[in-house]
């Protein structure tokens, strides 16, 4: 087989680059390998001239070498040779000959150096590669070593964290019939009644869909009672009520845990055992990644052991001090409660109060405005009738002045009355120059008076619209009060229509 042909081993490592593409991205060892470089160019003037060029060179270039000399037969390149052109048959100067060998001696001797040279490079390599790689067989080796000691330490540290769990689950029973005795009752229905209102206010419409001190204080009061509802009872009962669950699922994890472990000693050991003559082995190119995508890292899996350690030792805490921390709990919260439910209605009265005030205003506007458009609309009407009053008197000039033309020419004279019938109609003019300027005027006052209007009648329902949520929301938080009906609001809190009722029964009993 001619050298030049892809070995079995060559075709491996180039499948091996497209297989697992990931052996090319990986740092290592960096080696200084022989590059081909080209030969030299001939010179242009004898290009065409050198040998070479026949069939039986380029044939013998595809077989396997012969250390001899003399492999192309003499009458079958002298038959080709004639058999060609004439014109390529032409006699070559001695100048072209000696050229020709030279570039021949040169050609050869720097292809020999190359070839040395690579030769060199490639022998040195062959031999430190494999001790490159004897020690990289070493590492694998140690790396084995570490990893099935890592892991016996840990099945040795998960081992006793069970023994530890197990014996504190039997302990735990008993604490817990306190914790579920302590139910949160006081925050429900002030969150209830906190969404409520802020949805309602959200339907407030342009404008007045403001973010005001009001909604403010309802955000402070939601956040305030979902934090304090989660963080100083819902966790506490939970924890009292989940913490024997808890202890069991950190058994069970502990011990899916050491299985686990105990599986991957197993595999390690028996990888670690595996030699290269060892028979069943076969090449697994696509298993060649720096990071599987179904693999975790080891910081991830040193981590997640850990924590499941730390957890379970954690798990079995003392809970008898629950049930006072809920109690003295209840007593800050109740108060801080009560202070936020005051703040958000005193806030919702000072807003109130301002929005019967703008709507006020934005009322005694829309009828100062009405008021105009009234006033503005007849004088719009007087305007166009004494534009129509100035037909008459023009008329009546214009045929005046037709009318003196029927004076004898002699009599025609540009008299007193001529010029005071001129000036009457160009002060008739003037006059109906002003009226017109002013109905364009009128028209457009009256124009943006009844777009106001519209602006106006909208700014007064907008808050007449604010004024009756704002309301809404103070009946519905009068259910707050600590005398409020507890059975009225029992059925309140079913939502939807049931709020509106509590709301209809109070407007109808106060």
């Amino acid at each position: 087989m001619p050298q030049t042909t892809p070995g079995r081993s060559l075709g491996l490592w180039k499948t091996l680059r497209e297989r697992a593409s990931e052996v090319v991205e990986l740092e290592k060892k960096k080696w200084e390998t022989s590059k081909f470089e080209p030969e030299p160019a001939p010179p242009e003037d004898i290009e065409d001239k050198l040998p070479g060029i026949s069939p039986m060179a380029k044939k013998l270039s595809r077989k396997k070498s012969i250390s001899t000399v003399g492999n192309i037969g003499i009458a079958e390149l002298a038959s080709w040779y004639q058999a060609q052109p004439k014109d390529t048959q032409k006699k070559y100067s001695p100048d072209d000959w000696f050229k020709c060998q030279n570039y021949l001696r040169e050609l050869a001797s720097s292809r020999a150096h190359q070839a040395d040279k690579a030769r060199q490079i490639s022998t040195r390599n062959r031999v430190q590669g494999q001790a490159h790689l004897d020690i990289k067989q070493t590492e694998v080796h140690e790396a084995f070593q570490q990893r099935i000691s890592v892991l016996k330490s840990y099945y040795a540290l998960l081992q006793e964290s069970l023994g530890n769990v197990n014996r504190e689950i039997n302990g735990l029973a008993s604490s817990l019939a306190d914790c579920k005795a302590f139910m949160n009752s006081r925050f429900g229905w002030p969150i209830t009644v906190n969404k409520t209102c802020q949805q309602w206010r959200d339907e407030r419409l342009g404008i007045e869909n403001v973010r005001d001190i009001v909604e403010e204080s309802l955000e402070a009061e939601g956040n305030m009672l979902t934090s304090v509802k989660g963080d100083s009872f819902d966790t506490l009962v939970a924890e009292a009520d989940a913490l024997l669950d808890v202890m069991k699922s950190k058994a069970a994890l502990l011990a899916a845990d050491i299985a686990r472990k105990d599986k991957a000693i197993n595999v390690d050991v028996t990888m670690n055992q595996m030699k290269k003559s060892q028979r069943g082995m076969s090449l697994h190119l696509p298993e060649i990644k720096q990071a599987p995508e179904d693999a975790i890292e080891t910081e991830e899996w040193l981590e997640a052991t850990q924590n499941l350690i730390t957890d379970s030792n954690d798990a079995y805490k003392d809970a008898a001090d629950l049930r006072a921390k809920m109690k003295e709990n209840q007593t800050l919260c109740n108060a801080l409660v009560k202070q936020h439910e005051e703040e958000v209605n005193e806030a919702l009265k000072i807003h109130l109060e301002e929005l019967h005030n703008a709507r006020e205003l934005a009322s005694s506007l829309a009828r100062e405005n009405k008021y105009n458009i009234q006033e503005t609309d007849a004088e719009i009407v007087k305007i166009k009738e004494k534009l129509d009053d100035q037909q008459d008197p023009l008329k009546l000039g214009t045929t005046r002045l037709r009318g003196r033309r029927q004076r004898d020419e002699v009599e025609r004279t540009r008299d007193e009355v001529h010029a005071a019938l001129v000036q009457e109609a160009a002060e008739i003019h003037g006059v109906s120059d002003a009226l017109t300027l002013e109905l364009e005027t009128a028209v457009a006052n009256y124009q943006h008076l009844r777009k106001l209007e519209g602006i106006l009648e909208e700014d007064f329902a907008l808050k007449t619209k604010s004024i009756k949520i704002d309301e809404k929301c103070l009946k519905l938080r009068a259910y707050l009060a600590d005398d409020a009906d507890p059975q009225r609001i029992k059925m309140m809190q079913r939502g939807g229509s049931w709020i509106n009722w509590g709301i209809r029964w109070q407007e109808q009993n106060q």
